[in-house]
């Protein structure tokens, strides 16, 4: 009986397992607070008087489970894209020198009027930037009034 040998290298090759699938898994929203600009808005010490530290815990850790698209999509108003800083007249915030002037602006809403403003980099990481309690980063008309 002839017996035909398979030569080492080829003998490695079959032991490696097939590839595994890839999946590509979309990006979460994360947070830095590496940015925040105390000299508009309010402190964290301010929110921390007012009890909103906590209520803004919880929307951040909803938040971070979505994907931007999810966020931007998830209803009642609660993430807001706003793709550029707003015009003078619809802010009382000033542009903050260190941040980029091509950075995508966005917010999310705390609770009521309560809001973070920050601005997006790579689509998932949300910098944050004004702690914004009575709503003034973006003013809009009132509605029925």
């Amino acid at each position: 009986m002839n017996k035909t040998r398979v030569p080492k290298h080829l003998k490695r090759r079959l032991l490696v397992p097939p590839p595994k699938e890839i999946t590509i898994t979309p990006k979460l929203l994360a947070f830095n607070f590496k940015q925040m600009d105390y000299s508009q808005g309010q402190s964290a010490t301010d929110w921390a008087k007012e009890d909103l530290l906590g209520p803004l815990i919880e929307r951040l850790r909803g938040l971070s489970s979505m994907t931007l698209e999810e966020a931007k999509n998830s209803g009642s108003n609660v993430f807001n894209y706003y793709d550029t800083f707003p015009p003078a007249d619809r802010t009382d915030f000033s542009y903050p020198h260190h941040i980029s002037r091509d950075a995508a602006w966005c917010g999310f809403h705390v609770s009521g009027r309560v809001c973070v403003i920050g601005h997006l980099v790579d689509d998932h990481v949300v910098y944050l930037v004004f702690l914004d309690k009575d709503h003034r980063f973006w003013i809009v008309d009132k509605k029925n009034t």
